[in-house]
């Protein structure tokens, strides 16, 4: 099945919806555990890449429901952040912006034509 655009537009509107992202993100993925040589192991994180984002908050309530209105952020926070198409982030892995670390809980993979990637993500600390 053919796309109502061609390649070259899908490239052209990813790279105009790439101007928009104005901030910066440390992508980073836990990797398999090492030994911490006290008979345990430690987890050790990777940093994968560094794109280009925008963070959007979702405001959530108390009970940790997504709401219309712009309650106060709390420890269940939930975060949109947009960054280019193909970056490769999935649940789990830990965007570093600006100093605060957030864990992607889930993609939004936009039905049509991707433009970006969209994952909602929770500020971990």
């Amino acid at each position: 099945m053919a796309l109502p655009v061609s390649a070259d537009e899908i490239a052209s509107m990813r790279a105009t919806a790439e101007l928009t992202l104005t901030g910066s993100a440390a992508l980073v993925r836990r990797t398999a555990p090492l030994a911490n040589g006290r008979g345990g192991v430690a987890d050790t994180v990777e940093t994968v890449d560094t794109v280009s984002c925008l963070l959007q908050p979702v405001a959530v309530n108390a009970q940790g429901e997504a709401s219309s209105e712009g309650d106060r952020e709390d420890a269940k926070s939930r975060w949109r952040v947009l960054m280019p198409y193909g970056t490769g982030a999935v649940p789990g892995d830990e965007l570093h912006i600006n100093g605060q670390v957030y864990v992607l809980i889930e993609s939004n993979a936009e039905r049509g034509i991707p433009i970006y990637d969209d994952v909602l993500a929770i500020r971990d600390r």
